[in-house]
């Protein structure tokens, strides 16, 4: 093989020159098309120092080491499998089958290893964080997936929100407090919170969190002539409070045939399990008609 050279430079005290010193290097593995032989030993002269570099048989793995030992950058090796002995401790290396980039930190028995680098797409947005000095790796993120904590661990988990809906009218007798059940195929629903079938006036939370929540009430048509007071509200648990989020609306003469609408929303923090309710009354001195929607979220 033919004898490669780079420049000697000076160390003194310039951090720069170390990182030349790598790129000068890194141009020898280059011309060596990163197939040195396992006895090539390459020499580059510094003052007051010597450092060495070296590649296995594959061109694998490099590294550059000061000739006193004070100083070592390793290099990384490509493996097609973790190790298992003890003298990967401390090494980087690059698992081709599973595509990451590892620290080797221990071997006893089945090994122990930090995952620095995740390349395959299957891990993209994970996270890493810190346990007991040792950073750690977040699961993946699926779609509507927030960051928690949770027992003091970052936790990806999925946003807990639903909307929805009543298509078909539902009468409401005059003067009477009524909860209006959704039984509609529902919108959306990321956590199991609604039934469309089964108590579908509910909307439950999944988790402990402050929700915000809210509806849209439309109230059919009205006659003509007489005073007519709409509320609508929301309530949780199928009691206490009765009146999370509330709205009304009084008309002296309201339009023939004209529909009327009540927007309302809230916000309250809710225990796993507890759930919220819409509830509707009117006075116009006969029964009414109204399609409605709802929806909820966890925000915190």
């Amino acid at each position: 093989m033919a004898a490669i050279t780079i420049p000697n430079r000076p160390l003194g005290s310039d951090t720069r020159v170390i990182a030349q010193i790598l790129a000068d290097f890194d141009a020898i593995l280059a011309q060596a098309n990163g197939n040195l032989e396992s006895s090539t030993n390459v020499k580059v002269g510094v003052s007051g120092s010597t450092l060495d570099g070296n590649a296995s048989a594959e061109g694998s793995s490099s590294s550059l080491a000061r000739a006193d030992h004070t100083h070592m950058i390793q290099g990384v090796e490509r493996r097609a499998a973790d190790p298992t002995t003890s003298n990967f401790v401390g090494r980087l290396y690059f698992n081709t089958t599973t595509e990451r980039l590892m620290y080797c930190i221990d071997t006893g028995g089945s090994g122990t290893f930090i995952e620095v680098l995740a390349l395959e797409s299957g891990n993209d947005g994970a996270m890493v964080y810190v346990d007991n000095g040792v950073p750690v790796w977040t699961a993946a993120p699926t779609a509507d997936q927030i960051l928690r904590s949770v027992a003091d661990v970052p936790t990806w988990q999925t946003i807990p929100y639903a909307v929805v809906q009543r298509t078909a009218n539902q009468t409401i007798a005059n003067v009477t407090d009524s909860t209006v059940d959704f039984t509609a195929t529902d919108i959306a629903d990321t956590a199991a919170m609604h039934d469309p079938a089964s108590n579908p006036s509910r909307i439950t939370a999944p988790s402990a969190g402050l929700y915000a929540f809210g509806a849209a009430v439309d109230w059919g048509p009205h006659d003509p002539g007489a005073q007519e007071q709409l509320d609508a509200w929301f309530r949780m648990n199928g009691s206490t409070p009765d009146s999370l989020a509330k709205t009304r609306e009084a008309r002296p003469d309201p339009t023939a045939g004209q529909n009327v609408f009540l927007n309302l929303n809230g916000m309250y923090p809710l225990a796993a399990n507890d759930y919220i309710e819409l509830r509707v009354r009117h006075n116009s001195g006969g029964n009414e008609t109204l399609t409605a929607m709802a929806w909820m979220a966890r925000i915190a």
